[in-house]
């Protein structure tokens, strides 16, 4: 999951269906503690394994919440212990947790850039730094994010 801010405004974008949590729960909770009033949210359903139509979906987010961006992208943490993955596996776990990151935060700075203003917030698991051979190829996506 990430949020994308917009001065009062606020974007919940859902990364991966890894969330516990419904974005209209989360949304609806939001809302309660910041009031309706205060909290401009809104949220986007997406496939982020669909890269093709990942960039218009950034597009028409740019084009709804026109104010400068404050961005946080949290990676998901979709991983599977070594010896489970398929090569197909891989591939989905790569995409989710390295590509579509980088991905976004290229598409949003071309963005900042054209407006010259806003700034990008990347948080990454600990799990760059230190790992389990079990998780091992979330630590290493995590890894690339963090160099």
């Amino acid at each position: 999951m990430s949020l994308i801010f917009s001065d009062a405004d606020a974007l919940i974008r859902d990364y991966d269906n890894v969330q516990k949590k419904s974005l209209d729960d989360l949304k609806h909770s939001l809302q309660q503690i910041y009031g309706k009033d205060y909290c401009h949210i809104y949220t986007y359903h997406h496939d982020l394994s669909d890269l093709n139509s990942l960039k218009y979906t950034i597009t028409a987010i740019c084009e709804e919440l026109s104010n400068n961006i404050l961005v946080l992208i949290n990676c998901a943490a979709h991983f599977k212990d070594i010896m489970s993955h398929t090569d197909t596996a891989y591939q989905y776990t790569f995409i989710l947790n390295t590509f579509v990151p980088i991905l976004i935060t290229k598409y949003l700075l071309d963005e900042m850039i054209a407006r010259n203003h806003g700034q990008i917030v990347n948080i990454l698991s600990s799990g760059a730094l230190n790992g389990d051979a079990f998780i091992s190829t979330y630590i290493h996506l995590q890894q690339q994010l963090y160099s």
